[in-house]
């Protein structure tokens, strides 16, 4: 329990007793004991004035505790961002505010420096569902941005305010996010980010503040800066992980095809859409969005070409890319419709597919702190993703003498900067070279 809390009779009901400032707010418990004679209730309440539960409430305890919980949560969540406990009138605010099942945007009070950040940040998140209806791969950022703040307050045992962000929470915040979660305790987030990942949560975090200040005419204006200046004295690079960027060979290509698979199972869907993605370069966002209307057929000397031609549902660009009649095969084989698991999964059963193959067994540069913080190299099958499939798509382009402009156009790329994170090492010079003359 709170410091500032403590249990008192009021008008024969259990409530809490919070004084600020020679004011004082009772919280009521909701437990009457009208049925008892002054002596019992006179043993009660020496009893709750060492913050001692009676027997007669031992069967409601955790109920109660749910409650004391709740309000010492918001009292030190005040204090936290504040400095000081809050006063009489904002502790009822708060009290209220967390209370309410919805809040409209049109009610200030969710909006109010005081109000409850995970509350605010709902609704948020509900402008950018909207705006996001047609693509909702891109919340997932925003989502797991809201998972980190709950399982922040949970395991600091606090409710963050719409104002807590200062430099101290930041720093804990940041050391949060690169820190493991307790097993078996209930926590959505995994943690143990790297620099690339927590950028990500800082730069919606900045996006948040942005957007309630054009709520409320600038009022978090000093906040958001100070969160920008402590944001940027922030090593992100230190703890970044290396990228893997590898190009598969041809002959590992031919290891993945020719590689006996029951059709009934997991790892065989995966890898057909993993084929398809090697020999189109796209993005799993659109595989897994493919149907027919995007294939397109051209008919020229009895031979008959096919073409994937769509808007990318990451940037909404359009872009073209040749079938060849091995990837036709494929996306006949399904409709045209490629959509056969999660990607989350796809990259799972593309991981216990290569495990399986000898080649892929391999130890590479790549490491990762394993159990009792062991460093232990990775091997091939466990850096390679799905990014893999489009990076080897278009480094076999420039290979094979294409222009970064024809690549750019058939992968989707508008910038050369963008571009060149999916081409493998080996073939920086040739970018270099090929650039003189696009």
């Amino acid at each position: 329990m709170n410091k500032h809390l403590s249990y008192v009779i009021y008008r024969d009901t259990l409530c809490l007793y919070y004084s600020k400032n020679s004011a004082a707010f009772r919280y009521n418990l909701g437990f009457n004991f009208s049925h008892l004679n002054k002596v019992e209730i006179k043993k009660i309440k020496n009893l709750l004035k060492k913050r001692i539960l009676p027997d007669e409430l031992e069967e409601n305890n955790d109920e109660i505790q749910k409650e004391v919980k709740k309000v010492s949560n918001l009292i030190q969540s005040f204090q936290l961002s504040y400095g000081k406990p809050p006063s009489i009138p904002e502790l009822k605010q708060l009290l209220k505010l967390k209370t309410e099942e919805v809040v409209e945007i049109s009610d200030s009070s969710v909006l109010s420096p005081i109000a409850l950040l995970v509350d605010t940040y709902n609704t948020f998140l509900d402008e950018k569902r909207k705006k996001f209806s047609d693509k909702p791969e891109s919340l997932k950022d925003y989502v797991s941005f809201r998972n980190s703040l709950i399982d922040y307050e949970k395991y600091y045992h606090i409710k963050l305010l719409n104002n807590s962000f200062n430099k101290a929470t930041l720093n804990q915040y940041f050391e949060f996010l690169q820190a493991g979660r307790p097993k078996n305790e209930g926590y959505i987030t995994l943690g143990k980010l790297d620099g690339k990942t927590i950028k990500k949560r800082f730069d919606i975090l900045k996006q948040f503040y942005r957007w309630i200040n054009s709520k409320l005419e600038d009022t978090f204006k000093k906040e958001l800066f100070i969160l920008t200046q402590a944001i940027s004295e922030i090593d992100l690079v230190k703890i970044t992980k290396k990228v893997a960027r590898i190009k598969l060979t041809p002959q590992q290509i031919h290891l993945i095809q020719d590689f006996y698979l029951s059709p009934e199972t997991p790892e065989y869907k995966a890898r057909d859409m993993f084929l398809v993605a090697l020999y189109t370069g796209m993005r799993i966002s659109d595989l897994i969005t493919l149907n027919q209307d995007h294939i397109q057929t051209i008919r020229e000397d009895n031979e008959t070409y096919y073409f994937v031609v769509r808007e990318a549902v990451k940037t909404k660009g359009k872009y073209t890319v040749q079938l060849d009649d091995y990837v036709v095969n494929i996306l006949s084989k399904y409709g045209y419709n490629m959509k056969l698991m999660s990607p989350q999964k796809a990259n799972l059963y593309l991981k216990k597919l290569l495990s399986k193959i000898p080649e892929f067994q391999s130890e590479t540069g790549h490491t990762k702190i394993g159990q009792n913080n062991k460093v232990r190299k990775l091997k091939l099958y466990e850096i390679i993703t799905f990014h893999q499939a489009r990076r080897t798509f278009i480094t076999t382009m420039l290979d094979k003498g294409f222009t970064i402009s024809e690549a750019m156009e058939r992968t989707d790329h508008k910038k050369v900067s963008t571009f060149e994170k999916y081409v493998s090492e080996e073939s920086k010079l040739k970018i270099k070279k090929l650039n003189l003359y696009s």
